[in-house]
């Protein structure tokens, strides 16, 4: 009898609780609780798993604020007034659309070279000043919507806080700014997580760092309590340059012109 009920117990399935345990920390396509972005993090380590090596990739998606619209519309249509003449018209009507060189390109990144090649052979054909401004209008209505993807991946250890699924790193100062950051993954419940990385500063910023203040006040979290998803007004979609906005600190990168990208077929 002794014998029955122990081999029950040895073949009686583990609870979630003790499964998890036996496993490293991991998570895919965390989405932020206040940005329109996403974290996966998968980590190696020896159990308990109480210190980790974590790897991370962060995608973000930027649209332009409704606010940002009226002033990138003034400035853009000066920059056109001033560019377009006829060599430039010249350079223009040799693009060809990408799915000439890109096979496989999307159908919508297609029609949307098509539209905006259209408005720009159109203000190349203008003849005088009113036709110039009303089709360097349609020009930029053409390529306003348009959201950028970019990418971050980086790596961070972690010790376990004892008796817990949570997971610390131990502060990290930046080169820049005097910025220090704390990186903080919690399972929260049997299958949810919770990422949270802090910045901290001694004393105040220096005027040329005040891009950081508001996530100086509001810390980057993402967690799976945060409805996954959302529906961006996107006229276009297209990959900027690897993303430094967060965890890695120093300015964003400088996207690429958008003649560079049509040329290119990007």
């Amino acid at each position: 009898m002794t014998l029955a009920i122990l081999g029950i117990l040895l073949l009686a399935p583990q609870s979630p609780d003790a499964a998890e345990s036996e496993r490293a920390p991991s998570f895919s396509d965390l989405p932020s609780v206040r940005y329109e972005s996403a974290i996966s993090m998968e980590c190696d380590g020896v159990p308990p798993f109480d210190r980790v090596l974590c790897r991370f990739r962060m995608v973000h998606v930027e649209k332009p604020e409704a606010q940002e619209l009226p002033q990138y519309r003034g400035f853009a249509e000066k920059h056109y007034r001033e560019r377009f003449d006829e060599a430039y018209c010249a350079s223009i009507r040799g693009w060809t659309s990408p799915d000439d060189r890109l096979p496989g390109v999307s159908a919508a990144k297609v029609a949307w070279f098509e539209r905006r090649q259209s408005a720009r052979l159109a203000v190349c054909a203008c003849l005088d000043r009113p036709c110039l401004t009303s089709k360097i209008r349609d020009l930029v209505t053409a390529e306003m919507g348009g959201c950028t993807v970019r990418t971050n991946s980086f790596s961070v250890e972690l010790a376990r806080v004892p008796g817990q699924r949570t997971w610390i790193s131990a502060p990290t100062s930046w080169p820049i700014c005097g910025l220090e950051e704390t990186h903080e993954v919690e399972q929260v419940g049997a299958r949810g997580w919770r990422y949270t990385m802090t910045l901290r500063v001694e004393g105040e910023l220096p005027p040329e760092c005040e891009a950081w203040d508001e996530q100086l006040s509001h810390p980057s979290v993402f967690s799976s309590d945060t409805p996954g998803t959302s529906l961006l007004d996107c006229a276009y979609v297209h990959f900027g340059p690897h993303w430094t906005g967060i965890a890695k600190g120093g300015e964003s990168a400088e996207m690429p012109s958008n003649e560079a990208m049509h040329q290119t077929g990007r």
